[in-house]
């Protein structure tokens, strides 16, 4: 029978956890589970650090506790000095968090590279007055860095995934423009419509009509009209996100699938754009407008996209700089 003391059995689980392909959120429970049984069976719980608004999360993204240092002193000074602090008396956001009479040991999930130090998580870990001894200190510790190693490939790995699916719709493009084509524009509108459903969050899609293109090509020429789809093109595309598409879907209109938008206000945000533009000759370019929801306006992204063109019909005949389908927020 082996001689290994029962803490480097689990350390042992802990790296085959981390070389398995389950998913983030079995990787960290399992891994707060090996931290729970190294510590004595104390209760622990590993959650993931976001910098920008100063929290912690469970792997489901949803915010949980503040790491700011008026509401978290403890895990604050973890996170600051990128070094674990024991035994505490647990910070008022953390209580509860893990059983136990509120001490906790706070131990921050560091990954260093070519890039810097950085904080990918935090071990949350029931203790008592005197916290785990140095034994079980230092393979925590290396649990920890498993746990923040998990967290960083699954961050790459998403992170490769949206550039992935950024290219791809940079893959067809029209050649005036750069924008997106109307074939890509309507496949990723099923894709989202898709993720909608799945996440149960808003989309909404939006048509654009360049007003007054035929006169500016009959006074100024082609080659001016070119110009102002290119102009158009281009604030329609700044005034997106990255995750929204965008499209020149036909001669003179164009399109935005912008998912989580509930109200649509990318189409008010885009013509108030356009308005800004310098004029051609005696016209001021503009765009009228329209939005369809999902699902009302259509559970699929042909019935959407239907929904939406007559509603720009509808916005076209009624003159100019028409918005058609905008809703106000609640």
């Amino acid at each position: 029978m082996s001689d290994r003391p029962p803490a480097a059995f689990s350390l042992l689980d802990a790296a085959r956890i981390l070389a398995r392909g389950s998913d983030l959120a079995t990787k960290l429970s399992l891994l707060a589970e090996q931290a729970s049984a190294i510590a004595g069976g104390a209760g622990a719980i590993i959650l993931i650090h976001d910098t920008e608004s100063q929290a912690l999360s469970g792997t489901d993204g949803q915010l949980l506790l503040s790491v700011r240092p008026e509401a978290a002193p403890a895990m604050a000074e973890a996170i600051r000095d990128r070094r674990p602090i024991w035994s505490v008396v647990a910070d008022p956001p953390a209580v509860g968090i893990v059983p136990g009479d509120g001490r906790q040991a706070v131990v921050p999930l560091v990954v260093e590279d070519e890039l810097g130090s950085s904080v990918e998580g935090m071990l949350l870990l029931a203790t008592d007055d005197a916290g785990p001894d140095e034994a079980a200190r230092e393979i925590l510790g290396a649990v920890a860095d498993l746990g923040a190693v998990a967290i960083r490939q699954d961050r790459l790995h998403n992170a490769l995934a949206e550039r992935a699916e950024y290219l791809e719709r940079l893959a067809r493009t029209d050649p005036l423009t750069g924008l997106a084509d109307r074939r890509t524009f309507e496949q990723m509108l099923e894709l989202e419509v898709i993720r909608a459903v799945r996440q149960g969050t808003a989309l909404a899609v939006a048509l654009f009509y360049v007003d007054g293109l035929t006169r500016i090509n009959e006074e100024h020429g082609a080659s001016a009209g070119d110009d102002v789809l290119r102009q158009v093109a281009a604030t329609i595309a700044d005034e997106v996100r990255l995750i929204d598409t965008v499209a020149r879907v036909g001669h003179d209109v164009f399109g935005v699938i912008a998912p989580g938008d509930a109200d649509g206000i990318v189409a008010r945000r885009v013509q108030d754009a356009v308005k800004a533009l310098a004029p051609v000759g005696s016209v001021q370019p503009s765009v009228s407008a329209a939005v369809a929801h999902h699902p009302a306006g259509g559970e699929t992204g042909a019935d959407l996209l239907a929904t939406v063109a007559a509603a720009l019909e509808e916005a076209k005949a009624a003159g100019p700089g028409t918005l058609v389908g905008l809703r106000e927020p609640e």
